[in-house]
């Protein structure tokens, strides 16, 4: 089993999994992506097909997936046998989650394959499991021992799968320290792909310095990166819209609520939306089909978040500015007051 938080992790243009043993290692695979390595996997003793998604992780669903692949490959399966998995957020999830429990912990080797995963969700050792309709309320700690990421691979997903990552990306480069908003301003690329990678090893390497920093979330070092999640996960839960897009919204929030509570200025609240605005992404604050969702719903999903204290209180990431976020207790009713002067509560 691997304890080490800091997985290493090799960036690579074209796809290459010759670091596999296709006899003995199990790879988990989303059926979107099948098609573009199908080629390099032919020979492969193990390979179990999914469809990436929410469903995936929800707990009913994935204890009869778990049972097929106790049944197709836990029996023969080594201890120092690896789970390679290769999907977006929520196949990582699931494969991560089963690696960590069959024989109690196999190694496991992330291969995402959505710009999302890549920045994000294939780092810091986290998996989960949607339970009864609520986000990730089941899960351990394992991380990754390695994580591949091939440029190739991320670049033949659709376009709307760059603006998933954006949203994380910018979450990540806002808590980068001073001086990381200008550099994504005076970005040289063309498209958001190539700002994407541009940035990616960047943001992953200050996850991880964060990760590290507090792996289990026992020190409160690692809350800083709920940033723009508290209402992406009610946004996503309502919506069923991407996990990105609703961070990406669930950040402005943040933002927004920022400024009101005098923590950032202005200014510099215009000049990210600025950012997002450049690269052609639509901000549902200025759309007529914005979710608007009731007190009594918003109060229950909120509740319902594992970032909840109680009946009353759950902690909420704020920025002061530039790579200054912090988390502080909110009450609940001055949380929705707040979303109902930002136009998301009827």
């Amino acid at each position: 089993m691997h304890t080490n938080f800091e997985s290493q992790v090799f960036y690579k243009e074209e796809v290459d999994l010759s670091f596999a043993d296709k006899d003995k290692d199990l790879l988990i695979i989303d059926r979107a992506v099948l098609p573009f390595i199908k080629d390099k996997i032919k020979n492969w003793k193990s390979v179990y097909e999914v469809d990436g998604g929410e469903y995936l992780k929800d707990w009913k669903n994935a204890t009869d997936q778990i049972q097929l692949l106790c049944q197709m490959w836990g029996l023969s399966a080594h201890r120092n046998s690896r789970v390679i998995v290769c999907g977006g957020g929520s196949v990582g999830d699931f494969g991560g989650f089963f690696a960590s429990i069959l024989k109690r912990g196999l190694p496991l080797v992330h291969v995402p394959s959505t710009w999302l995963a890549a920045i994000d969700s294939a780092h810091g050792g986290k998996t989960a499991l949607n339970v009864g309709g609520i986000k990730n309320q089941v899960g351990t700690f394992y991380p990754a021992q390695q994580v591949y990421i091939f440029k190739n691979l991320l670049l033949h997903q659709a376009p709307e799968r760059a603006v998933d990552g954006f949203g994380e990306c910018l979450k990540m480069i806002l808590l980068n320290g001073p001086g990381a908003m200008e550099s994504a301003d005076n970005t040289q690329v063309t498209t958001l792909d190539e700002f994407l990678w541009f940035h990616l090893k960047g943001v992953v390497q200050k996850k991880y310095d964060i990760v590290f920093s507090d792996p289990y979330e026992t020190k409160g070092a690692r809350k800083i990166l709920n940033l723009g999640h508290t209402l992406g996960h009610v946004f996503e839960t309502s919506t069923h819209k991407s996990h990105g897009l609703c961070v990406l919204q669930g950040l402005i929030f943040s933002l927004s609520w920022s400024v009101e509570k005098g923590f950032l200025d202005q200014e510099q609240f215009h000049k990210i939306l600025s950012l997002i605005k450049s690269k052609n992404i639509a901000i549902w604050q200025d759309s007529k089909d914005h979710v608007v969702l009731s007190e009594y719903d918003l109060k229950k999903l909120l509740l319902a978040d594992k970032k909840s204290l109680g009946s009353n209180e759950l902690d909420f990431v704020f920025v002061k500015n530039e790579g200054q976020a912090f988390c502080e207790k909110v009450a609940v009713d001055d949380l929705v007051s707040e979303a109902r002067r930002q136009g998301w509560v009827k």
